[in-house]
Order: C-alpha cells, then structure tokens, then sequence
C-alpha cells in the first residue's frame, strides 16, 4: 500500500469547517456529561465508522448530524493531526 493511501485510511474520525456565506457552521454538542466538552460548541465531524474513507466520513456526518446535504460538490482536504 502507498503512503498516501495508507494516510488516507489511517484516522479515527473527520471535523469540518463549512462555510455558508461569509459564515462558518457550528454544532451544538450534546448536553451530557459522560462526554468531553458537554454544551459546547463545535465544528460538525464525528468518529469513523468501520472501513469507511474520510470523504464517507464527512458526508455520514454532515449528512445526518447536521442534516446538511452537498448541494454541489466540494472541495476538501484530508489533514493528520497530533
């Protein structure tokens, strides 16, 4: 396996900035306080599941966390972080 699609496939969950306008979308998390930083606010992203790419990723997430869907398509980055 090549090193960029061994990054492609090495992460543990996606966040994303979405821009509408000249504004950035946000979340707020749930307010629960078994999870880190309850009633916060955040970017949309959450954890991987099973194999899937970080663009099916995104999209799982964007797509029912925010109930946004990609009216055209996008252009996006894929970044390792510490």
């Amino acid at each position: 396996m090549d090193a960029y699609l061994k990054d492609q496939l090495d992460f543990t969950g996606v966040k994303v900035a979405l821009l509408v306008e000249k504004s950035i979308l946000v979340v707020l998390r749930d307010n629960k306080t078994d999870i880190p930083w309850p009633n916060m606010w955040e970017l949309p992203g959450g954890g991987r599941e099973g194999i899937e790419t970080p663009l099916e990723c995104l999209q799982r997430e964007v797509l029912g966390g925010a109930r946004l869907d990609f009216e055209r398509g996008i252009d996006y980055l894929v970044a390792n972080l510490p």
